[in-house]
């Protein structure tokens, strides 16, 4: 090891407090470049594979294929893998569920029968043996269990004198008699006996939906058919509609597909192209932020490392070293700050993604129905480590360059930073009038020193720029979950009969369970409006229901009387407020809409053979237990009972719902599905909360990464400002005990400390919050792709990292000072720094 390198450890050792600092910086930025890398990969394999257990390892699926068609696919160069099965046809069964009355007999490929989840039994080996669905037992009532042998009449479905294809599961058709939902009957052609063993009972299948009214069934295909579904994998998934698009045009004849865009949300491939163009343009503006951020911790460590060193490397100049020597100093210690920093932050980041997926789990798991699996992807950790040496080689790099090419005599006098021109500098006459000479002498300074001044003002600028972005990201992830979150309830029961027997059952709710909020609906109907015109209604909304005539069909909903007054003590309000989504060419954007131009109407209602007239006003609120009505295109009106019944004379049977908050919701939920509530009416319900648990909880989730992420990118920045802050004090300590020397009070020390906080932080917020409102301005932009939305400012934010700003500033440098005030006059003055 030659002379320098030893020197550099020595002044490594000797400046621990810096050099610690540095390697926390680099530590933060390493763990959060890698950690972003480790989240990536675990959240798209934890999804992934959780949508494969749901809809199933393929990306597109085929339809009453051809045996020369499903070889043809088979064969494709770009197919990686196909499974199929061959339709039979349906068998009935009796079901204790009116939708579900049938099983859907079925034989599968080998390939098809492995991916399936086997709870009890085997696989089946032979076209006489059968594998039986869980739901088969569960919803249907039935006996059958594993070394059964049963015999089934299979054929297909027949409705209105119509055979339906058996490569299709269709679901029923049903239609509403007197508000009860009935089912249409239909009839079997059958075609084919068999008789099978029951070999096997395997999990819910990817290959039906909820909706499909027949069972699922498996045996082994051995034969050649005349149908074949078939489900394709491909080698490279994000060009699955390149792909399929070539396979539909060699097949023989038209087939139907489906394309499994489940799956491929999660290989970042979507039909909508707008969804592709927003994706990718917030990821780049996070990963830029974050890298600029990182850059400039990372530079600054060793510009300032640098600064400090400059009068060593004056002397070793004096006495032989040359440039290429000196160049060599400055990337050793870089090599060694590195290392240290690159490998803990390796280490910090790989403990803190295990950490927080082990988090996720504990909160949300139960929620989510499946755990996070800790993935690593070693392109997501290779890229941001390459990343990294190349900003420590170069931040080490330029400093060195720089410092290299400094004269010896100069850069032991030290006096290269502070630039004297020609023409005199002077301080605003305010400055000198609020802060005395002390703020004279500063602003001076600090007009003659700019290097290191920029270097701290451009450490408090990244901060602000990444603490608002991040918030700025946080502020568009709640608004965008509006527009999935239809509800703001937890359980909706709807209830059908008389006016009587519904509000037994309700008051049984009420009384039995403790709800922390409610909303009734006495009645849900469908008049028409026959006076709405154009002028009426606003162009965004005409263009969603595509207005014809003045007779537009309205959702009528009917409040108790203590629910509407509540809200109004006009005599109906219409709802202005809806989120619409457009489908156009192979874009899908979400868009908010108002839809009257007006603020109140004298509406002409039809019911029955009668119109009526009311007087109804526009409003903008959300109203509780009615939101998902602004999801709808039908304009919505709200009402009280009292105007329902006696102004539009309504009699007879209605539909009554009630919404409800509750701690019990789950138990409620489970005691009407379990029949343990003996309800006079027909009742049906539909929990949010349950339903989609997993949409809410995944949205949960990304909040509490983006808290995260918000976390360590301010650390990074405070860090970043603490570092630089303290070693600008630490290299004037000369300058300070130069001015002390001359007269220079402890209060005005600290005024002129004072005036230097004020500059610093005025300065880097006059630049970062314009760029950070620049940078919201591209978010919306690229939101607003899919989502109509405006630019959302947080102020909060905002007024946040402006006094976190002066904090950090006034807190450093008073830390930083208070050693500079205790110190000895002389001590410091001949001090020096190798």
């Amino acid at each position: 090891m030659n002379i320098l390198n030893k020197l550099t450890i020595k002044h490594l050792v000797m400046n621990k407090k810096r050099t610690l600092v540095s390697i926390i910086g680099i530590i933060l930025s390493t763990a959060l470049m890698v950690g972003i890398g480790l989240l990536i990969s675990t959240i798209l394999t934890s999804e992934r594979l959780n949508a494969i257990k749901t809809y199933g390892n393929h990306h597109v699926s085929f339809n009453s294929l051809k045996q020369e068609d499903l070889n043809l696919i088979s064969k494709n160069i770009n197919v990686s893998e196909v499974k199929y099965y061959v339709p039979l046809g349906f068998t009935k069964v009796d079901s204790s569920y009116d939708s579900k009355p049938y099983i859907y007999i079925t034989e599968g490929s080998k390939e098809l029968l492995n991916s399936l989840n086997i709870i009890e039994g085997s696989l089946p080996t032979n076209d006489q043996e059968l594998l039986i669905s869980s739901n088969l037992i569960l919803k249907n009532n039935a006996s059958l269990k594993v070394g059964d042998t049963v015999t089934f009449d299979i054929g297909s479905r027949i409705v209105d004198n119509e055979e339906l294809d058996i490569s299709y599961n269709y679901s029923l058709s049903s239609s509403w008699d007197n508000d009860i939902l009935e089912y249409n009957q239909e009839e079997i052609n059958i075609n084919l006996t068999k008789t099978y063993k029951i070999v096997g009972i395997v999990a819910k299948t990817p290959y039906e939906s909820f909706s499909d009214a027949g069972v699922m069934a498996f045996s082994l295909n051995t034969n050649n058919a005349n149908k074949y579904n078939a489900f394709v994998e491909f080698a490279k998934p994000k060009k699955t509609y390149e792909y399929t698009n070539n396979i539909l045009n060699i097949l023989s004849e038209k087939v139907g597909y489906e394309v499994n865009q489940n799956i491929l949300y999660y290989y970042g491939v979507s039909k909508y192209s707008n969804i592709n163009e927003t994706i990718m343009p917030l990821l780049l503006i996070a990963l830029s932020v974050i890298s600029v951020g990182c850059i400039i911790v990372i530079y600054n460590s060793f510009a300032i490392s640098a600064m400090e060193r400059k009068k060593s490397f004056g002397i070793y100049s004096s006495i032989g070293a040359t440039p290429k020597q000196i160049k060599k100093t400055v990337l050793y210690e870089a090599f060694i700050v590195g290392f240290i920093g690159i490998v803990i932050g390796i280490i910090g980041a790989f403990c803190g993604i295990y950490i927080v997926s082990l988090i996720i789990n504990h909160l949300l798991a139960d929620a989510l129905g499946y755990k996070f699996i800790f993935s690593i992807n070693l392109l997501y950790i290779i890229i941001p480590l390459i990343f990294m040496v190349i900003v420590i080689f170069i931040s080490a790099y330029l400093p060195a360059r720089r410092s290299s090419k400094v004269s010896p005599i100069v850069a032991i006098r030290g006096n290269d930073d502070i630039k004297i021109s020609k023409k005199e500098v002077k301080a605003p006459k305010y400055i000198t009038k609020i802060f005395g000479i002390e703020g004279n002498i500063a602003y001076k300074n600090i007009k003659r020193n700019k290097k290191k001044y920029r270097i701290t003002i451009i450490s408090l600028f990244i901060s602000i720029v990444m603490f608002n972005t991040f918030t700025s990201f946080l502020s568009y992830i709640i608004k965008s979950s509006d527009t999935v979150d239809y509800y703001d309830y937890d359980l909706g029961l709807d209830f059908s009969g008389s006016i009587n027997d519904i509000k037994d059952d309700i008051a049984y709710i009420k009384s039995n369970y403790n709800l922390t909020k409610s909303l009734r609906a006495i009645d849900l109907n469908s008049p028409l409006v026959t006076n709405f015109t154009k002028q009426d209604l606003t162009e965004d909304y005409q263009e969603c229901i595509g207005f014809d005539d003045n007779q537009i069909p309205v959702n009528l909903i009917v409040l108790t009387n203590e629910d509407y007054n509540k809200i109004t003590d006009k005599e109906a309000l219409l709802l202005n407020n809806k989120y619409i989504t457009l489908y156009n060419n192979n874009d899908r954007k979400t868009k908010n809409i108002n839809v009257f131009t007006n603020n109140n109407y004298d509406i002409n209602i039809k019911m029955g053979d009668n119109i009526y007239t009311l007087e109804a006003y526009t409003y903008n609120e959300d109203i509780y237990g009615l939101k998902n009505f602004k999801y709808q295109s039908l304009i919505t009106m709200i009402i009280s009972e009292n105007t329902y019944f006696n102004k539009l004379n309504f009699k007879g049977e209605i539909n009554s719902m009630l919404v409800l908050n509750s701690k019990e919701y789950k138990q409620i939920y489970e005691d009407i599905k379990n029949k343990e509530i003996n309800f006079k009416t027909k009742v049906s319900m539909y929990s949010p909360e349950i339903e989609m648990a997993n949409v809410k909880n995944l949205i949960l989730a990304i909040k509490i990464l983006v808290y995260g992420f918000i976390t360590l990118v301010t650390s990074i920045g405070v860090t970043s400002v603490i570092n630089t802050i303290n070693t600008n004090i630490n290299l004037r300590r000369k300058e300070f005990a130069m001015l002390r020397s001359i007269g220079l009070t402890p209060k005005g020390f600290n005024k002129l400390l004072f005036f230097e906080s004020l500059f610093f932080g005025l300065k880097s917020l006059i630049y970062g919050i314009p760029v950070s409102l620049a940078i919201n301005f591209l978010i919306a932009l690229s939101i607003n792709n899919v989502i109509e939305t405006k630019m959302i400012i947080s102020w909060s934010s905002l007024l946040i990292s402006v006094l976190v700003v002066f904090l950090i500033v006034i807190i450093s440098m008073n830390y930083a000072s208070k050693k500079i005030k205790r110190e000895n006059i002389l001590e410091a003055l001949r001090e020096e720094n190798i």
